[in-house]
């Protein structure tokens, strides 16, 4: 049984290899901590960060699609 880093972990693979990339290239981790809006709503949240070369991005497990939005910073090449 996977655990969920071993899940985000496959997906951001599978998203590097379809786009031309190797995972090697890419440090990714991910952390535990909570979100805030404007509503006074703090909620769980789980981050993951994306490296290459210096170039960091942090997307939000639950605030956002990520998987699409790291695909669509892959090609439009926010980490070249």
């Amino acid at each position: 049984m996977h655990n969920g880093d071993d899940v985000i972990r496959q997906d951001v693979q599978n998203i590097l290899l379809r786009n031309g990339f190797s995972a090697n290239e890419f440090t990714i981790t991910t952390k535990n901590g909570s979100s805030y809006d404007p509503s006074q709503i703090v909620s769980a949240q789980v981050w993951i960060t994306i490296e290459k070369n210096s170039i960091k991005k942090q997307y939000g497990l639950y605030r956002s699609n990520w998987p699409n939005d790291f695909e669509t910073d892959l090609k439009n090449g926010y980490f070249n």
